[in-house]
């Protein structure tokens, strides 16, 4: 595996954290998110993590879509009925 050169990893960083500050919708974290990650993480044939599943807990709870890198969340919460797609 390659590593970014510190100064790239700099300007990387600096891209994301703009790019993070201007268009991500950060969403808190409610009791019952929790509640619906543990429904969702009960079936362990989805494959989810703990903190996929309760990222889909928020999502869900909330009628929002779900953007992720991640195939196994994405395959998850689309089995699940929770809008997502493979951004």
């Amino acid at each position: 595996m390659q590593h970014l050169a510190p100064a790239l990893r700099a300007d990387v960083l600096a891209v994301f954290t703009r790019v993070m500050r201007e268009t991500f919708v950060v969403l808190p974290v409610e009791r019952g998110d929790f509640r619906e990650a543990a429904r969702l993480a009960d079936s362990h044939e989805s494959g989810l993590r703990a903190g996929d599943a309760l990222h889909l807990g928020i999502v869900a709870n909330r009628g929002e879509r779900l953007l992720s890198l991640d195939r196994v969340q994405v395959q998850a919460a689309t089995a699940a009925g929770i809008s997502a797609r493979l951004f």
